[in-house]
């Protein structure tokens, strides 16, 4: 019986019925975060926005179950949500980039370019997300295209199930549209001109979407986005540090925003393996302030796994559960 095969489940693929059913562990902190046993809890608050731990330790559960639970706060109704909540999907697991990643992008150095790909995606993310005018401005267009296009592949992703799980997620796509806008670039030329496009998203197209929020009657933008170590693979370490990091510094960088910091909110998961190690940004260490590394107490530890066992197969069992035994003393006694 391999481990591999036991415990191959992705809480980010979870339902809200098996939410119901799979509490989230661990301490005050935790529960803080996901908003439980708070009637009073402040979702606007900046407090932790990213949950950093190694493989299997609960990110994805944690960041689902606050997403839930924030959708269905009090604040809710001034809030738009990313995703959307269409098909039950409470976070953005995204996924491997489809796009060519320039050289000078995959090297040590270029942790501050990965921040600008982020903010430049998640900007014109927003524009798209909020409907606001600025697809209609040559700029944006420059980067991501017609917005009836970017329509185009959100009806693919949604009208087709098995489809949408061959096509990038949105800020994926967003993603590789700025990644293909630097084909050809060497550092210097790229670098510049991912902080031309940013200087844009902080103007014009913010202009824009603040001008939406307050059409819409909205005050807030929060964004869950889980599974960065997934965009490239493990076998380009460089890389998949780099991509990881530079989330968290964009998060940092828009919570210290005077244009975003009151009205866009990002909780993201990292992995813990991509940092530390003498590899790290030396913006890494002020940006930890909004991090959270999940640890577990020995019980916390066995109630996390024996959830997990309930949710395997049970042909795997040696002999059925029920509530006379626990589930890791089914697997082999």
């Amino acid at each position: 019986m391999g481990v591999e095969t036991l415990f191959a489940l992705d809480a980010a693929n979870w339902s809200d019925r098996e939410l119901a059913f799979l509490p989230a562990h661990g301490g005050a902190a935790v529960q803080s975060f996901c908003g439980i046993d708070s009637a009073k809890k402040e979702w606007e608050d900046r407090g932790v926005c990213v949950l950093r731990a190694r493989k299997g330790f609960g990110k994805s559960h944690l960041l689902l179950i606050r997403s839930r639970n924030h959708r269905s706060s009090g604040v809710a109704g001034r809030t738009i949500f990313y995703p959307p909540g269409r098909q039950h999907k409470l976070v953005d697991a995204l996924s491997n980039l489809h796009a060519v990643i320039p050289r000078w992008l995959q090297s040590k150095e270029s942790v501050d370019a990965w921040v600008l790909v982020w903010q430049l995606s998640i900007l014109g993310l927003l524009v798209w997300i909020t409907g606001a005018k600025s697809g209609a401005r040559k700029e944006y267009a420059e980067w991501f295209g017609s917005m009836e296009a970017l329509d185009q592949v959100d009806l693919k992703q949604h009208g087709d199930v098995q489809q949408a799980a061959q096509l990038p997620t949105m800020l994926t796509l967003f993603m590789g549209r700025v990644l293909h806008n630097l084909q050809g670039d060497e550092f210097k030329e790229g670098l510049e001109k991912l902080n031309r496009g940013l200087y844009s998203a902080n103007n014009d197209w913010a202009t824009a979407i603040l001008s939406r929020l307050g059409t819409l009657n909205k005050t807030r933008i929060a964004m869950y986005l889980d599974a960065p170590d997934e965009l490239v693979e493990l076998n380009q370490p460089i890389l998949w540090r780099s991509i990881q990091q530079s989330l968290m510094l964009a998060i940092w960088k828009f919570s210290k925003s005077t244009i975003w910091s009151g009205v866009l909110n990002i909780y993201a998961s990292v992995r813990s393996e991509a940092f530390g190690s003498g590899h790290d940004h030396p913006d890494v260490s002020l940006a930890m302030g909004l991090a959270m590394s999940l640890q577990y107490t020995p019980d916390e530890l066995e109630s996390i796994l024996n959830d997990k066992i309930r949710q395997a197969d049970p042909s795997l069992f040696a002999q059925a559960q029920h509530d006379g035994i626990k589930p890791i003393h089914a697997l082999w006694v």
